[in-house]
């Protein structure tokens, strides 16, 4: 109970201030300066009648909050265009109003110096965009959402910083931004940019590990065997592409040494 009955009383018949009462009942003199408000707005004069007691008290000077409910009425938009436009021409009216103490008015001012101050604005509409950490793979990507995006390979095993937005993927490193991508949802897939690969994997850069099995295949069973090996057994199937198409010699599927119909060169070496 919050002892109203007391705290009346000894401001009324001990004659108590503010703080003498406070320290009397081990309250803070803001809530002692509460209770006396309440008591004057709710009338309440000394001594109290005996039918009332400490729980009618406190329900005479703290009414239970009523709540208005979830639910909220909708505006009357009409009513509020109407409006708009009432405030609208007084507006006009306000800003053509000579100031009483400088010369002009507000619309002068603005054609004078805001005005001219103005900017224009962006051809693009502003797009939110989301940051987050993000550590170069060993295979010079990062990945965002399922999707994995290239960035230099020099910054292999370092920590970058990632903008992206609905459309658009950054790299930073160290504020200076090092790789720009489309925003991609393919899942399990790459996008890669050929300046960011080593001189090693850009040779291969037209190469792709299906492409290099189904020209296995026109060797034999054995040689397409042996090429699929190789591709499944690196962590990365890149890593496979100088053993396969041989470390000094990169031929063209176009370029056929047949005998008989068949192809007599083998093009795989396990190295």
């Amino acid at each position: 109970m919050r002892k109203i009955q007391e705290v009346l009383r000894l401001a009324h018949e001990q004659g108590l201030g503010i703080r003498a009462i406070s320290r009397c009942i081990n309250a803070s003199p803001s809530t002692m300066g509460d209770y006396s408000r309440r008591a004057k707005v709710a009338g309440l004069t000394w001594p109290l009648p005996t039918s009332l007691d400490e729980a009618t008290l406190e329900g005479l000077l703290f009414k239970p909050y009523k709540s208005k409910g979830s639910q909220r009425h909708l505006p009357d938009w009409a009513s509020l265009l109407d409006l708009n436009f009432a405030i609208r021409k007084l507006l006009t009216q306000l800003n053509d109003r000579p100031f009483k103490k400088l010369p002009g008015s507000r619309r002068q001012l603005f054609e004078s110096l805001g005005k001219p101050a103005l900017k224009p604005l962006p051809r693009s509409a502003y797009a939110y965009a989301e940051w987050k950490k993000v550590r170069v793979n060993i295979d010079y990507h990062v990945e965002l959402k399922g999707h994995y995006y290239s960035v230099p390979y020099q910054l292999v095993k370092r920590e970058l910083d990632m903008r992206y937005t609905a459309n658009t993927v950054e790299c930073f490193h160290k504020g200076k931004r090092v790789a720009s991508h489309p925003r991609s949802h393919l899942q399990s897939k790459h996008t890669t940019l050929s300046e960011h690969m080593p001189e090693a994997h850009r040779r291969y850069g037209n190469w792709s590990p299906q492409r290099i099995i189904r020209w296995a295949q026109n060797f034999g069973p054995d040689t397409a065997k042996l090429i699929t090996h190789i591709l499944t057994s690196r962590r990365y199937p890149q890593q496979g592409f100088r053993s396969c198409l041989g470390k000094d010699r990169h031929p063209d599927p176009s370029e056929e040494t047949r005998s008989g119909g068949r192809y007599r060169e083998p093009i795989a070496s396990a190295h």
